[in-house]
């Protein structure tokens, strides 16, 4: 298991991506902490892309469920499934706190 990726985000209202991942692992777990979440809600889905520059989404299986309460933590584990991959998050209203972490296997 290798950690590919940390990040600690305070946001308000925005549409935005990490940097890209390199997708190495036949497996990748997602880790989504909520620290605080002061209105609205926070919608996270993973993103692959073939050469780093262009994302496409993937339906149901890369979204996280949606949190709207502080303290929650969700576990994501999805395939790989293009070399390089993202994480998208939207926050409505907000603002919220948030950590992300994403490793492989």
């Amino acid at each position: 298991m290798a950690l590919l990726f940390s990040d600690s985000k305070v946001a308000l209202a925005v549409d935005e991506g990490t940097d890209p991942i390199k997708a190495t692992f036949e497996t990748m777990y997602i880790l989504v902490k909520t620290t605080a979440i002061t209105a609205g809600a926070l919608d996270i889905e993973a993103q692959w892309s073939i050469d780093g520059n262009t994302w496409v989404s993937f339906t149901t299986p890369d979204d996280l469920p949606q949190i709207v309460a502080a303290g929650n933590t969700w576990l994501a584990a999805l395939p790989a499934r293009a070399p390089f991959m993202r994480l998208f998050y939207d926050v409505t209203t907000g603002p919220v706190t948030f950590e992300l972490a994403v490793t492989g296997f």
